[in-house]
């Protein structure tokens, strides 16, 4: 629901909140999501939102992974436009991940992570969007970039730095 509203009982629509309830059951993958975010929160010019997640993917003989994988967590985001295009972001993910099952030939990187680990990450990301509509895009651009850092003073279990750059061009051929 892209136009949810929290606080207006029983309909819950028109705040132009964003509310994810996702389920996907299968025979090798689980998957559960709640998220919540508002684009302009307590009537200020930040938006803010969480999710939570279980994601499991069974080990499916010689079709699936060599192993199970169970991810257990959940974020808090908080956000700014800082100009008309240009868009900032902040979110902290705590994230608790399990691994067995894991296959006896599998490589000794993939068998020392056997067991539960937590990871503790902020990442921060900045996007640049021109598009003319976001559904449906005839013309403009969209550019991201992202630095997450993981561990550290954050804790966890994890110590890792991450860096990612997205770039979209759109432009119609045909009216």
């Amino acid at each position: 629901q892209r136009n949810f509203d929290i606080m207006n009982f029983p309909t819950f629509t028109g705040g132009g909140q964003n509310l994810v309830i996702k389920a996907e059951v299968g025979m090798v993958r689980n998957n559960f999501n709640l998220g919540w975010t508002d684009p302009w929160i307590f009537g200020l010019p930040y938006s803010f939102g969480f999710d939570v997640y279980r994601t499991y993917h069974d080990k499916d003989g010689e079709v699936g992974w060599a192993y199970n994988e169970g991810r257990t967590g959940g974020d808090l985001k908080l956000g700014k436009e800082i100009t008309e295009h240009l868009r900032g972001d902040a979110i902290y993910r705590l994230e608790n991940i399990k691994i067995d099952s894991v296959d006896d030939n599998a490589s000794t990187a993939l068998q020392n992570e056997i067991g539960s680990n937590y990871i503790s990450s902020i990442l921060f990301e900045l996007t640049f969007d021109t598009r003319d509509n976001v559904f449906n895009p005839m013309r403009g651009v969209m550019l991201g970039g992202s630095f997450e850092n993981a561990g550290g003073f954050l804790m966890g279990d994890k110590d890792f730095i991450k860096g990612t750059f997205m770039a979209s061009w759109y432009h119609t051929f045909f009216e």
